[in-house]
């Protein structure tokens, strides 16, 4: 059996932000659920040739809350994966601080109760547009729960892109 979870960290933690902004840049996403399901769309590509694997969309571990998705390996949990959509209009620089704390702490328990051992990490997939490149903790890998900033400060011609984000975004929701 492969183990996916090498292969799924470097996918996690690299390279789905790059899609991930591209799909933002597009005007494909719009609110948590687009990023969600564009998220869901590009892990199953990922991981669908692997044996054994299987992905979950708020899969019920509690009565309270819940991950958005989580990667299984062999019917065990392997990644638990919370979204956080952080743009809003006429509000470039925002950043939900407090949301991602409290999903940190949410997360590292999360992953403890249900993959012991050393057999499960968190990741916080947080689409903002920030106007600096944010600090992320380099101790993420002891707490077993990685942020992972998906920046549409970066689309290029910025400038240019974000008024017509916004204006979409007004005009569908």
């Amino acid at each position: 059996m492969i183990s996916i979870f090498e292969p799924l960290h470097n996918f996690l933690s690299n390279q789905i932000v790059p899609k991930l902004r591209k799909e933002i840049e597009d005007f494909r996403i719009f609110n948590h659920a687009d990023l969600l399901a564009n998220a869901h769309h590009l892990l199953t590509k990922f991981v669908g040739t692997m044996p054994g694997w299987h992905i979950r969309v708020n899969p019920r571990f509690t009565s309270d809350r819940n991950p958005d998705l989580v990667v299984f390996q062999n019917y065990q949990p392997k990644a638990f994966c919370q979204f956080i959509f952080g743009l809003k209009p006429e509000a470039a620089i925002f950043l939900p601080t407090q949301e991602i704390e409290g999903n940190i702490a949410w997360l590292k328990e999360l992953v403890a109760q249900r993959a012991p051992n050393d057999q499960g990490r968190g990741y916080i997939i947080i689409a903002m547009d920030y106007d600096q490149n944010w600090f992320v903790p380099k101790t993420q890998e002891k707490q077993h729960v990685f942020i992972v900033p998906v920046n549409c400060h970066d689309v290029p011609l910025h400038h240019n892109w974000r008024p017509r984000w916004d204006d979409q975004k007004r005009k569908l929701f």
